[in-house]
């Protein structure tokens, strides 16, 4: 009898010390949820559709002088082959085709590589001409809505033009 109460003592301490802690833990419904092994085998999300019209890819070339050949290949012909560095990419909010395009090569891309912020087109004008960018994608109505020309029209920043589906 002692002996089972002892074997019981130990097991209830060792669930406490350790069983607890891991149940607690942001994973374990997921690792314990018949789910799990789907999200297993569909490791890469699916790509977005690309959007119709035409595109602006900016690129600041002063931030990226070494991967600026591999990151233009990238967002011409969506494969990144050997590029490793992350990005940052800007949209501008109410660019709708902009982010679909974004959300399009975030997914080409590893996890966590590239981060798309939307933000106020004054503020991204502001960024180009400042050279406080990585990149950003434009639809081109939004580009002349906003007059983004006169921002780009530099050397410091390489201007990509890509052609989306027909609608």
């Amino acid at each position: 009898m002692k002996n089972g109460r002892h074997i019981a003592v130990v097991l209830a301490a060792l669930f406490m010390i350790l069983g607890i802690p891991a149940l607690l833990l942001a994973d374990a419904g997921a690792i314990l949820s018949p789910r799990h092994a789907e999200s297993v085998t569909c490791a890469s999300p699916a790509v977005p559709d690309q959007p119709a019209g035409d595109f602006l890819v900016l690129i600041n070339r002063e931030k990226h002088p070494d991967t600026l050949p591999a990151w233009s290949d990238f967002f011409l012909e969506g494969e990144a082959g050997a590029v490793t560095e992350d990005i940052s990419c800007m949209v501008v909010q109410g660019d709708p085709a902009g982010f679909q395009l974004a959300e399009r090569y975030r997914a080409l891309l590893a996890a966590g590589q590239m981060r798309i912020r939307q933000e106020n087109p004054i503020l991204v004008v502001s960024r180009i001409e400042n050279g406080l960018f990585d990149v950003v994608i434009l639809s081109r109505d939004t580009a002349d809505t906003f007059r983004f020309s006169t921002a780009y029209d530099s050397p410091g920043v390489a201007v990509l033009e890509e052609k989306g589906d027909a609608p």
